[in-house]
């Protein structure tokens, strides 16, 4: 699956649009959090790691079908965190990246190796699916997670999401269904010398509402 790139995406570095494995991360400003700068998360075992561990929502680029990193990291998040079947993310996919591809935080994807991180704002990702932000669309989106499909089978990409604060005062975690007491995180959430501060790369205030 491929789109048409723009201005902006062609000076984007070359990995963002060769890479084997990307993923989106999402943040925002939570009111569960009293407004301070919060990232969600999706949470599973690693069976190789043998630990659970919290990540951003995303996974490999289906390049045999010649998707797209940017395709590919929205397409793993509506199956994570909607537990959408791969077709119907897919659709997804197409119109969230046509939607938010202007509207990346930090103006373009970060790499880390192999793996490109699409960082947007919650905001731009509710109204992208027309969804009403109410108070703060990344406590909207954390509600809406799925931990089922359409036809009860358990999501098979994550088990849990968490909620984290990343202002001054960070560490309250909210979390939903389960997950371990502590949250510990995959590497490439912080690359490789910590140096991704996701906190930073948001504007002051809620962010802007859906039509405005």
């Amino acid at each position: 699956m491929a789109h048409a790139e723009t201005t902006a995406d062609k000076e984007w570095p070359e990995k963002a649009h060769t890479a084997g494995n990307a993923g989106v991360m999402v943040v925002g400003r939570s009111a569960l959090h009293g407004g301070l700068p919060a990232v969600l998360l999706g949470g599973r075992f690693y069976f190789k790691r043998k630990e659970y561990l919290y990540t951003d929502f995303g996974g490999g680029v289906n390049r045999k079908d010649k998707e797209s990193p940017l395709l590919g990291a929205f397409r793993e998040l509506a199956e994570e965190l909607f537990a959408e079947d791969e077709e119907t993310a897919k659709v997804t996919a197409q119109g969230i990246s046509e939607a938010v591809r202007s509207e990346l935080l930090g103006g373009r994807p970060f790499i880390s190796g192999d793996y490109v991180m699409f960082v947007v704002t919650a905001e731009a990702l509710v109204c992208s699916l027309d969804m009403d932000p109410g108070d703060s669309a990344i406590d909207r989106l954390f509600e809406h997670a799925r931990f089922f499909d359409g036809h009860g089978k358990a999501n098979p990409e994550l088990s849990s999401v968490a909620l984290i604060s990343i202002g001054e005062h960070s560490g309250k975690v909210e979390a939903r269904d389960g997950g371990p007491e502590v949250i510990k995180l995959r590497p490439v959430m912080v690359g490789r010398k910590g140096e991704l501060h996701y906190g930073q790369l948001l504007p002051p205030g809620g962010g802007a509402q859906c039509g405005v």
